[in-house]
This record gives structure tokens, C-alpha cells and sequence, in this order.
């Protein structure tokens, strides 16, 4: 996981976090016979970059590490009848708390949290984000993918896993969704879940 000049930089499209190429501001002393000396390379969110690994560019901008957490729907037999959701927004423990709602906390409760990771367990950071997800879809009984094949799924849901709500006494199905995922982070997901079923 990066932790100095890289940190929080990680390609969008592959999730590699090793290497970058990226075009430098700085200003040099040149001489007839060459370059004589530099002043300390610098770049912004503007610069330049080219992901080593896959080759993908853009701007260091749109390579910072984004936040990487989990929200879900919930379904019950009455609004599945008419296609709705009952609910839609963040859980916290404790209490539902709907999209809007003035008590909506800072952060969803199913968040990723690099300062977690344990350097020795994880080589890289996308390493960490995938054990994450998988590790809480299946916590959370989501085992079932919104389509086939289920490399493709973008939500998992608990379909055969439903629990069932003590304040309203009907069953509820949860359906949990990917945010801030790259596309091969979120397939990384999706085959191992598809692995583990």
C-alpha cells in the first residue's frame, strides 16, 4: 500500500498502485555541455499520468484513491409487488436512516478505511479493497448477483437470505451496491464471490 509520495494514487481503470509515469514541473540550470542541476520536481491534481500497469493516462486528479464504500436497498413483499424499494439509504447501528434525512451521517457505515489495512497482509491497497467487499457481502448473507454472468453484476442481494424486520414485522431482501469501484476492482470482487458460492 502506498504510504509516501504515491499515496492515495491509484489507477481508475485497473487498480494498480505501483508505479505511475508522470510529467514533472521543474526548471533546470543548462549549460553547453548539458543539464547542470535541477530544482525538486513537483506536480497537482493537473499533472499528467500514465498508469504502469495498464497503460491507462489522464490526470493525476482523476487517479486519486476515491472513496470505496458499500450502500444497499431494502425490499419488502409489498413494494416488490409494485418495483419500489421500501427503503433506500445508509444504515448505521442502531437505525436506518433514509437518503435526506437530517441525521445522515458523514459516512455510510459500510466504509473501507485504508489507515485498516495491515501493511504485512496486503501488498497493495486494490489487494485490501477486494478482501473488503468480499468479506461483507458475505457477512451480510449477499450472495446472489443482479445478473449473469456474475462477473458483470454491479449489486449483490440477499435473495434466500432474507431477514426479517422486527420494527415492521414484514421480511425484507437487501440489495448492495458498489461505489468508487473501478470496473476490474469490481469484477476482482464478483470472481471471487463467484468462487466461493
Amino acid at each position: 500500500m502506498n504510504t509516501n509520495c504515491l499515496q492515495g494514487v491509484m489507477c481508475p481503470q485497473c487498480g494498480y498502485t505501483e508505479s505511475f509515469s508522470i510529467m514533472l514541473d521543474c526548471a533546470g540550470v543548462v549549460t553547453d555541455d548539458g543539464l547542470v542541476e535541477t530544482t525538486h520536481p513537483t506536480w497537482d491534481d493537473s499533472s499528467r499520468i500514465t498508469c504502469d500497469g495498464c497503460e491507462h493516462d489522464g490526470r493525476i486528479g482523476e487517479f486519486r484513491q476515491p472513496a470505496f464504500y458499500v450502500t444497499f436497498d431494502t425490499v419488502t413483499e409489498a413494494s416488490a409487488e409494485t418495483g419500489e424499494h421500501a427503503r433506500s439509504g445508509w444504515w448505521e447501528p442502531g437505525g436506518w436512516l433514509l437518503e435526506g434525512a437530517d441525521n445522515k451521517p458523514l459516512e455510510p457505515a459500510y466504509l473501507f478505511d485504508p489507515d485498516d489495512v495491515d501493511d504485512d497482509d496486503h501488498e497493495y491497497l486494490d489487494e485490501a479493497i477486494v478482501e473488503w467487499a468480499l468479506a461483507l457481502l458475505q457477512r451480510e448473507g449477499a450472495m446472489h448477483p443482479n445478473c449473469e454472468p456474475s462477473d458483470n453484476a454491479t449489486w449483490w442481494g440477499t435473495e434466500g437470505n432474507e431477514m426479517l424486520d422486527f420494527a415492521s414485522g414484514e421480511t425484507i431482501r437487501k440489495s448492495f451496491h458498489f461505489h468508487g469501484f473501478s470496473v476490474q476492482l469490481r469484477r476482482r470482487v464478483n470472481a471471487r464471490m463467484a468462487k466461493e458460492d
